[in-house]
């Protein structure tokens, strides 16, 4: 679902016109994926709000979206970060076989 979330958000920031790349790497002890649109980017201003619950840029959102990926990040013991221009979400998880959290 968290990243479904952001593959959305990133489709909706192309409109139409653009690129969606999303990348994954396998370090020691962590999984990072990134998705990266092509779109306009956050405004800097905007960037540490985006997490936050009913926090929208867009006439038809209702602001849950990125705070609910959060939480799901959040639950696996992950952090979830946003870099922008380019917007590139970073999502990092703990790859620990001996936890029920791990991925």
């Amino acid at each position: 679902m968290a990243l479904t979330n952001l593959i959305i958000n990133g489709i909706q920031a192309i409109d139409g016109k653009g690129e969606i790349k999303i990348n994954c790497e396998e370090h020691a002890n962590e999984i990072m994926i990134s998705i990266q649109d092509s779109g306009k980017g956050i405004p800097s201003d905007m960037k540490e709000h985006i997490f936050e619950p009913l926090f929208t840029t867009k006439q038809q959102g209702t602001g849950l979206g990125l705070a609910s990926v959060a939480s799901i990040v959040r639950g696996h013991n992950g952090i979830i970060s946003v870099t922008s221009p380019p917007t590139i979400f970073t999502i990092t998880l703990p790859k620990n076989p001996d936890s029920e959290d791990s991925v």
